[in-house]
């Protein structure tokens, strides 16, 4: 490149940049000094580093505080980020509508998408209220929580989190309401003043202040709270703390657990479905499971093991606990004996026989890679619930059953074991896939 062309670069960069520096002062946004960049810049790596450590509501404070000294798209997505998991709801999807308003980098693809994501997970959680005001006195001012609502939002369902909240009213005769309202996930409640006539020289003040202009204030100062949680069941409860858990978000915006579907395969011992199996399971809620597997290896022959009950505990973004009841059967035949029979007696032909496995397991899963690989240890228990037909059809087949017990056969037991010596039987598997 010339020198000349350089020059006439450097030049239009610089115009630019003063272009962009006069719209931005012509918009009301002053930029901020070295000084205050610099705090900005430290208040970002301190809400980051709470987030990183789930400390949501830190991370909420430092993100909002950089946001008012130097707004940007990234500290609206960290902000909302932080917003979610610390149960600020509205204010979340607020924050996410203004980075997908503002954003335009192409490197935000990803956080675009999880933005998005969001706001439809979250809008139907979002509780409602509707308040009105009795007939003879009319609203004056209204406050929620605290912070007094525009006159062109009364009578219209106001946004709020799931909890409790406080509406302070005061009426164009002076009267006053105050009330806690709680309200559930996906509620629209409607809420109706009930009006306390005021002392009379609490009337005067209020038509002295109207008179004079100004905006009452509420009738009771109110400080900004944290809505609480609605009273629930204790079944309820952790119900909606396991949900909670499994819509939290890693460092990257992702929610591994939305991804509810795994394919997988199985090494292990001991289990109906064998030492080597490939499975599938599906989570209908965020704490329950189906998962079904068939393999090869059993003694038994070719099993196959359904779990219709999964119950699953997601402890953060990346580490559930499992506990597992299912059924399993193999594909098998009873040896034909070979002793001469007793005197008296025949040996019957061999003919199938269809085991019964109880299974119970307990599990550890991980997920990596944003949620797309799904890792799980698992240990359990099995027993066989139609023993008394293996045994009386070993017999028939002129077979004594084995009452001895091998240390394999804790694990690789053989078909001719009397399983009700030893009435329960461990297992364990490592299974390992691509979730969905």
């Amino acid at each position: 490149m010339s020198a000349s062309r350089a020059r006439r670069s450097i030049a239009t960069l610089s115009l630019l940049a003063i272009v962009a520096l006069v719209a931005r002062r012509g918009a009301g946004q002053e930029v901020p000094s070295p000084e205050a960049a610099e705090a900005a810049r430290r208040l970002f790596r301190e809400g980051a580093q709470a987030a990183e450590e789930g400390r949501w509501l830190d991370a909420r404070e430092r993100f909002r505080r950089a946001l008012s000294v130097r707004p940007s798209p990234l500290l609206h997505y960290n902000l909302a980020l932080a917003c979610q998991n610390a149960g600020y709801l509205v204010e979340a999807v607020d924050q996410y509508r203004s980075f997908l308003r503002i954003d335009n980098d192409p490197a935000n693809v990803a956080r675009r998408t999880a933005a998005q994501r969001a706001i439809a997970a979250i809008e139907p959680v979002l509780a409602r209220v509707l308040v009105s005001a009795p007939s003879e006195e009319a609203i004056a001012v209204l406050a929620i929580d605290g912070r007094a609502l525009p006159e062109g939002l009364w009578g219209v369902e106001i946004p709020l989190d799931p909890g409790e909240h406080i509406i302070d009213a005061r009426g164009a005769r002076g009267s006053t309401s105050l009330q806690a309202v709680v309200v559930r996930e996906g509620e629209t409640l409607p809420v109706t003043l009930a009006w306390t006539e005021a002392r009379a020289d609490a009337a005067a003040a209020s038509d002295a202040t109207s008179e004079a202009g100004a905006t009452a204030a509420p009738s009771v100062p109110i400080p900004q709270r944290r809505a609480q949680a609605a009273p629930t069941g204790t079944i309820e409860r952790v119900r909606r703390r396991l949900e909670e858990n499994a819509r939290e978000t890693d460092a990257t915006g992702a929610r591994p657990w939305e991804r509810t579907f795994v394919v997988y395969g199985l090494l292990g011992t001991g289990a109906t479905s064998g030492v080597a199996a490939i499975g599938a399971r599906w989570a209908a809620r965020p704490w329950y499971e189906i998962d079904a597997q068939v393999g090869i290896g059993h003694p038994f022959g070719p099993g196959v093991l359904f779990f219709p009950a999964v119950f699953r505990a997601v402890w953060s973004y990346q580490f559930a606990s499992t506990v597992m009841l299912g059924l399993g059967t193999n594909f098998t035949e009873l040896p034909r004996g070979t002793a001469p029979p007793p005197s008296g007696a025949a040996c019957l032909d061999a003919g199938p026989f269809t085991p019964l496995w109880l299974t119970f397991g307990i599990g550890n899963e991980f997920r990596v890679a944003r949620g797309a690989g799904a890792v799980r240890f698992v240990v359990g228990a099995r027993y066989l619930a139609n023993n008394r037909e293996l045994v009386e059809g070993l017999r028939a087949r002129c077979t004594t059953p084995s009452t001895r017990l091998e240390p394999r056969d804790l694990f690789f037991d053989p078909p001719t074991l009397d399983h009700s010596v030893f009435p329960l039987f461990p297992w364990f598997g490592f299974d390992a896939g691509y979730a969905l």
